[in-house]
């Protein structure tokens, strides 16, 4: 504001002194070329120092002062900003620098993400085939497990009933299964006809004297279940049929034995082993019942 007022001082006070020369030399131009410049030079001085709105050197060099002491404060303020900029420019540069690392990690974290994404995936395709191959073969195990269920399932688990029982009991039932040291031998044993009445003859013996714990009985139970499905397969028609005996019924000695702690007559309190007949009904053997 001051450096404005002062230019447009000095302008004002230069056009001021122009129309006094302008004045001066139209009124004077003769005298000038006679050479009288000189002696004119007190008066034109006099005119100048005249004019209106003359400073003095004084004044003026006062006005200076101020004015550089004016413009050295705002100087100073300017300077102070500037270091204020330049500090925040240094900050600012930091912080640029911070984030132009930050930048160059965050790419190279892509990068690397990228590639541990494209490992990922080639992984991945590897794995799904591999995936597919073992699915292969276990749809082909599925099959075999299918049908060894189907067909042979039943087979091993009444085998494996056969080798849980003890040496004494196995060397009692050799006449029916063999040695029984094969799958094979055992089965062959299991479905001879004679075989079955022996092996009926030989639990319904044994249960109706106590001789087993209930595992045994079972085991010896499913034995028989076991050999009596297979004779039943193994025609066009079954072979057998079981003696269905309810619990609640009187007691028919057509198709029922009671067990020797029962009494002569009453109702059927307990199954505990079905007999089996012939398809025209005969009756093979009769279901061991308990009678109450």
């Amino acid at each position: 504001m001051l450096e404005n007022s002062k230019q447009g001082n000095e302008a004002a006070e230069r056009e001021k002194i122009k129309r006094i020369i302008a004045e001066y030399l139209g009124n004077h131009l003769g005298e000038l070329f006679d050479r009288n410049l000189e002696a004119k030079l007190p008066y034109l001085r006099v005119k100048l120092f005249n004019l209106e709105g003359y400073i003095s050197q004084e004044k003026h060099e006062e006005i200076l002062n101020q004015t550089k002491a004016d413009w050295e404060k705002e100087l100073n303020v300017l300077q102070e900003k500037m270091n204020a900029l330049r500090h925040m420019n240094e900050d600012l540069m930091c912080g640029v620098n911070d984030l132009s690392a930050m930048l160059d990690k965050t790419k190279q974290e892509r990068e690397d993400l990228v590639s541990d994404k494209d490992s990922l995936q080639r992984k991945l395709a590897d794995t799904e085939k591999k995936l597919k191959k073992c699915e292969d073969v276990a749809e082909l195990y599925r099959e075999k497990v299918d049908y060894y269920k189907n067909n042979y399932a039943s087979l091993d688990d009444a085998y494996k009933k056969y080798l849980v029982l003890d040496e004494n009991m196995r060397h009692q039932l050799a006449g029916i299964f063999g040695k029984g040291d094969t799958v094979q031998g055992f089965f062959c044993g299991a479905v001879h006809e004679a075989h079955l009445k022996s092996l009926w003859e030989f639990i319904c013996h044994g249960i109706n004297n106590h001789r087993w714990d209930e595992n045994i009985e079972n085991n010896l139970k499913g034995l028989f279940d076991f050999a009596f499905d297979a004779m039943s397969r193994g025609g066009r028609e079954p072979a057998f049929l079981r003696i269905e005996t309810q619990k609640g019924v009187n007691f028919d000695m057509s198709t029922m034995q009671r067990t020797s702690d029962s009494r002569q007559l009453g109702r059927v309190q307990k199954v505990l082993l079905e007999g089996y007949k012939n398809r025209v009904g005969t009756v093979i053997v009769p279901s061991l019942v308990v009678i109450g």
